[in-house]
């Protein structure tokens, strides 16, 4: 026995009056602050080595670990027993001869759980997205007509106020009990935020975390060096892996647009290097339509073509962008032929308002899957004819 502790846990802690489920959204109440009350705990080796464990999060370090020893009394024994012998150490036998899970997704054959990145230019939906999954998880539902992992979701929203987060559920159509917690005011990560974030998760079974934005939730971290924000993504990825669950940052792109989301994510590639998988929306001005791009270490990249409804007030999925393209091409064959004019590649690119070598890519995969045909060359271009 090494002594005793009594300490106040801090007012901006898990569980306090910053917290909303969805039905106080929905009915508009509020919480009645539930600030844990001081309690006095022994220090003993567990206790000690789990507050160890927290210490070196952040700046907050001494508090932070006393604040959780002062709540260790909510952590499950399991997941205290899970922390403790969490293994970190490997030789090439042990990694060979040991027979890993499959990796596990999110949304089936599309995203995996870990640490993700959401990441387009601002005003482009990327909250409604964010919020999308959300319900889609808590609900046992689908995102953009694919299968998800169900269960339940905690959603970190810095600037959507309550109001906002009700107007939106209700225009999506999302009932009353559904299993999404919210929290419209967290500590910045260099704040004690994160320890918030670790005491929420060993004491709620979360499946998904959408953090929204990485940008608010980092604070001053952000706009630092490389460093500090792979060191900060890195603790977040540790406890996602650790937990088997996804912690979902919204974040933005830069101006310069590139249709890759490692590139355009804003801050160093080294940022964009720390997500197990990054998702990039992209939307043309004017147009309703989008394609999301996912890439991750360990799954093929996939592109899918998207549309935002109106009336449901959700992204709907249209196909994978590649076959949706291919379609919007031979449809302006037909509208070219139609209307008498030559169903060239300059002409169908001019048409489509689109980019020329993308058309011809385009064209070249029909031909080559027996769609179109090409037709004798008239001067210089070549024309083709849908089949």
């Amino acid at each position: 026995m090494i002594g005793s502790i009594k300490d106040e846990a801090p007012a901006s802690g898990p569980g306090t009056s910053s917290g909303r489920g969805i039905n106080s959204l929905l009915d508009n109440k509020d919480f009645t602050p539930n600030t844990p009350k001081s309690q006095e705990l022994e220090y003993n080796p567990q206790a000690v080595k789990v507050a160890a464990l927290y210490q070196d999060l952040n700046d907050e370090g001494k508090r932070d670990a006393q604040y959780l020893l002062n709540n260790l009394d909510k952590i499950p024994q399991p997941a205290i027993e899970s922390m403790l012998n969490d293994k970190t150490e490997w030789t090439v036998n042990e990694l060979l001869e040991t027979d890993f899970p499959d990796p596990v997704w999110l949304v089936n054959d599309t995203i995996p759980t870990g640490l993700l990145s959401l990441a387009g230019l601002p005003k482009k939906g990327k909250s409604w997205l964010g919020l999308q999954l959300g319900v889609a998880t808590a609900s046992n539902g689908k995102f953009l007509d694919h299968g998800v992992m169900p269960g339940k979701v905690l959603y970190i929203a810095f600037e959507d106020p309550p109001r906002r987060l009700k107007s939106r559920l209700q225009l999506m159509g999302v009932p009353k009990n559904c299993p999404i917690d919210f929290r419209t005011d967290y500590r910045n990560i260099n704040l004690g935020g994160l320890t918030d974030l670790y005491l929420d998760l060993e004491t709620n079974d979360y499946k998904l975390v959408i953090i929204d934005t990485f940008g608010r939730f980092a604070g001053m971290i952000e706009v630092k060096d490389y460093a500090e924000n792979v060191t900060t993504l890195a603790q977040l990825q540790h406890l996602a892996h650790r937990k088997g669950i996804t912690i979902l940052l919204i974040d933005h792109h830069t101006k310069l647009n590139s249709d890759n989301p490692t590139l355009d994510l804003i801050g160093s590639i080294g940022k964009a290097g720390s997500f197990d998988a990054l998702i990039g929306l992209y939307s043309e001005r004017g147009k309703s339509g989008a394609k999301l791009i996912v890439q991750g270490k360990d799954i093929q990249e996939s592109e899918l073509a998207i549309e935002f409804d109106a009336l449901t007030h959700a992204w709907q999925y249209m196909g994978e962008t590649q076959s949706v393209f291919k379609n919007e091409v031979l449809a302006a064959m037909r509208t070219l032929k139609r209307m008498g004019e030559m169903t060239t590649t300059t002409n169908i690119a001019s048409h489509m308002g689109t980019d020329k070598g993308n058309v011809s890519r385009a064209i070249a995969d029909l031909v080559t899957n027996g769609l179109a045909r090409r037709l004798p060359k008239q001067g210089v271009e070549v024309p083709y004819e849908p089949l």
